[in-house]
């Protein structure tokens, strides 16, 4: 989620200042599929659609590769659902306004909408039941900002002053003080029930916290200065977000149980940055700016390889990355004008075909292996199909095991064979180069 989604949780308009620095005053051509200078073989970059209007923000991205945010239309933005094989879904069509912040594996939506003319409320969207409103009897819940596995689902209302509120389908929405996180402000929930954001100190200041009923509330602490707020938490406990240090400037972080909160620096040049995402290996994505300037640069960070630059975007003012997933898969976004534009970064998956024994005698078997992956960070394809074609026919089909599979054919003559993979929700389908085996 990006930084200013909620800015009134975090005192002296921490947030705010953080969207100022980040907004750039450019505009990208319309319709420009934009290209990579450095991975341009590894990557492809594309903008997602949008319901009829000119501008769609994502937010986040789940496992399966659906993608939710808002996208407008000629009068109004509604929030969204996006997958690469069924596109961009309006879900609230009725509405005037919406947005979705989070999503869980089984595609459910929470998020904001104006679904009447009244405040709006918090949403819980899903596949088979659609859209229904998630508020108290008599105050609404302005947003719903996390959701999990169990469809548990956390945000923020207001009754004069915010607070954080709880919901289950059995139980109902429940103030997260009551449960004993008194004056939190949630972001997320994972699947161990976890939840994380920022919780308001005695001081004014605010402070990342991670609560669970069990163990009630841990202050993540900040890097030295006065403010800190969590963005995010994968089912591993870890957390990212961002934070004041000494200097008065502000750095993302990954905290972890065993290491508490460690600074993720900037990209060179840079003295500012935050996390906005974190996948389950670890793999954290945000921006990396400095307030003399007017664009970010979107990075990626991991242990073992510390923060390096995504793209570079010189062409198209590519500022943030604000979600990512296993497959590699990372939301891109840039400020053009009057709002964000996001792109979908994809890992390209490419196909190969080789033979064991080319030329071959008539009738011979002949093994023909197939590999299916990327040459960057993205586990190879494990349980879809692959076909071994020659021309429009079909030879053969098999399942891909960690990227491979193999196909024993006896030939009687010389064929022109190429393997194609079929793709899936998180990969375009490739093929491999045409592979001439000779017989003699």
């Amino acid at each position: 989620m990006h930084p200013g989604v909620r800015s009134a949780s975090l005192g002296k308009d921490f947030w705010e200042k953080v969207m100022k620095q980040l907004r750039i005053a450019v505009t990208l051509l319309a319709g420009l599929t934009l290209s990579l200078t450095v991975y341009a073989q590894d990557y492809s970059v594309i903008p997602f659609p949008t319901l009829g209007g000119t501008q769609t923000r994502a937010f986040a991205i789940n496992e399966g590769g659906q993608v939710t945010g808002t996208s407008n239309l000629s009068t109004s933005s509604h929030a969204f659902l996006w997958s690469r094989t069924a596109g961009i879904q309006d879900l609230e069509p009725t509405g005037s306004f919406g947005q979705g912040f989070a999503l869980n594996a089984g595609g459910q939506v929470v998020g904001e909408a104006l679904l009447c003319a009244c405040q709006p409320v918090g949403f819980l969207w899903s596949p088979a039941t659609g859209m229904e409103k998630l508020a108290f009897p008599t105050q609404p819940s302005r947003i719903a900002f996390g959701i999990n596995a169990y469809s548990e689902v956390v945000g923020s209302y207001s009754d004069g002053s915010q607070k954080g509120f709880f919901w289950t389908r059995g139980q109902g929405m429940r103030d997260l003080g009551d449960l004993g996180c008194v004056g939190c402000l949630p972001n997320g929930i994972n699947d161990r029930h976890q939840i994380i954001g920022s919780i308001q100190q005695s001081d004014g200041t605010t402070h990342a916290f991670i609560w669970t009923r069990a163990g009630g509330i841990k202050d993540l602490g900040t890097l030295g200065g006065p403010n800190s707020d969590a963005r995010a938490i994968n089912s591993k406990g870890q957390v990212v977000g961002m934070s004041d240090v000494a200097g008065g400037v502000q750095h993302a972080y990954l905290w972890t149980r065993t290491r508490g909160m460690q600074d993720l620096g900037t990209l060179p040049g840079e003295s500012y940055s935050y996390a906005a995402a974190i996948d389950e290996a670890g793999r954290v994505v945000g921006s990396s700016w400095h307030p003399g300037r007017n664009n970010g640069r979107p990075f990626s960070w991991t242990q073992a390889g510390g923060m390096v630059e995504l793209g570079p975007f010189t062409q198209h003012h590519i500022s943030s990355a604000d979600g990512v997933n296993m497959a590699g898969q990372i939301i891109l976004s840039a400020y053009i004008g009057s709002g964000y534009t996001s792109y979908l970064m994809t890992p390209i998956m490419h196909t190969t075909l080789t033979s064991s024994l080319n030329p071959s005698a008539s009738g011979q078997p002949v093994n023909f292996t197939v590999n299916v992956g990327s040459a960057v960070h993205a586990p190879p394809p494990d349980g879809e199909m692959v076909k071994l074609m020659n021309g429009a026919s079909v030879l053969g089909t098999a399942p891909l095991h960690a990227g491979s599979a193999t196909f024993t054919l006896t030939l009687k003559v010389t064929r022109t064979l190429r393997a194609v993979y079929d793709g899936d929700s998180n990969y375009a389908p490739s093929k491999s180069v045409s592979l001439i085996q000779v017989v003699d």
